[in-house]
């Protein structure tokens, strides 16, 4: 005998939700990020930093808006932590590439790699700091 299949409205449902807090993560991500990268450029430009040190600021603002953005997007959802934190970020991070490729008329550098490895472990990080602290 055939199984019977279940009712797919409540999972679509249910996928919608974690969609939409999935995306609203992400925002959250991009927005901190952009801040952040406004305050580290202020302070570049006020000590007269260089290149390489706004790299790094950047990286760190990064990992600091991925965790942002994963503990936002897993925390109404409560499950799977990892991967919808880790999902979160990497909307955030196209955003902030192109925006970045757009600006700078140029392409992706390793720094742009580099920080895509570190966003998706800080966004992962920050699903599983939203779960742990139920």
């Amino acid at each position: 005998m055939a199984k019977r299949k279940r009712n797919t409205a409540r999972q679509d449902a249910d996928m919608r939700t974690v969609l939409i807090r999935t995306l609203a993560g992400s925002l959250v991500c991009a927005a901190v990020f952009f801040i952040f990268t406004a305050i580290s450029s202020l302070i570049c430009l006020k000590t007269d930093a260089s290149d390489s040190v706004y790299k790094y600021l950047l990286i760190g603002a990064g990992a600091v808006s991925a965790m942002a953005g994963g503990f936002c997007a897993v925390r109404p959802i409560g499950k799977r932590a990892l991967i919808f934190g880790a999902a979160s970020a990497l909307p955030a991070y196209l955003v902030i590439i192109i925006v970045c490729v757009l600006l700078s008329r140029s392409g992706l550098s390793s720094a742009g790699w580099i920080l895509l490895a570190v966003m998706e472990a800080f966004g992962a990080l920050g699903g599983m700091a939203a779960v742990s602290g139920r």
